[in-house]
């Protein structure tokens, strides 16, 4: 359907037998074939647009890593924690846990439920991030409900992001609410840096100055060498 705005000068008659020109000017839409003029169309269309257009609803569900950024040194084995912020009762939680470079960091052991208030269930993935409510039955609400932990470990210097999700179609994940249903969800991701360990610094420096103090005893640049 083609829509158009029309603008356009009105003509009105000055006195009898003679035509006029007149600065006065007439807004319509065309649509579909039909021309509208008047103003108050345009005031009604808008007005309907605004009123049918409300903010994108928050999500149910927030599921966070936290600390979200965290420098950490080659070999050093550190803890992340997954916190969500229920603003609705759930029952129970399943999610998926990943790491975009596994060569710099790598898992350290099967992820830590937090115990109470939740109670771990056997799940296809094998993933050991899937949990009900203890007691069953009961439900949980309110911010930073914390999850589980997981321990990694740094490999090498280097930096990835650490990412929460949920499988399409996998009914043991998302977030089960009470009475029935799944939340809305937003995940937030980690961001981990490894740099180096501090003595590894500290034989480069020592042996930055070691050749310096050679060069200078030699009468050399360090560049030469």
């Amino acid at each position: 359907m083609e829509t158009r705005i029309l603008i356009r000068t009105a003509t009105v008659r000055e006195r009898p037998g003679r035509w006029k020109n007149s600065p006065s000017l007439t807004v319509g839409v065309r649509i579909g074939g039909h021309l509208h003029d008047s103003l108050h169309y345009l005031f009604g269309l808008s007005l309907a647009m605004l009123l049918t257009t409300s903010p994108a609803r928050a999500a149910d569900v927030v599921v966070r890593l936290t600390p979200s950024d965290s420098t950490v040194t080659v070999d050093q084995v550190f803890t992340i924690d997954i916190v969500a912020d229920l603003s609705v009762p759930v029952l129970g939680w399943g999610l998926d846990f990943s790491i975009d470079d596994p060569s710099v960091v790598s898992m350290d052991g099967s992820p830590r439920l937090a115990s109470p208030p939740w109670a771990g269930v056997l799940a296809p993935d094998g993933d050991g991030l899937v949990a009900l409510t203890n007691p069953a039955g009961s439900s949980i609400s309110g911010s930073d409900t914390l999850l589980a932990s997981i321990t990694l470990q740094a490999l090498k210097v280097g930096e990835t992001d650490l990412r929460l999700a949920v499988t399409a179609g996998d009914l043991t994940e998302g977030f089960a609410m009470d009475p029935t249903g799944f939340a809305t969800l937003s995940f937030e991701p980690a961001h981990i840096t490894v740099v180096p360990e501090p003595c590894s610094w500290a034989l480069l420096l020592l042996g930055g100055l070691a050749i310096r103090a050679r060069c200078v005893r030699y009468g050399r640049s360090p560049t030469s060498m």
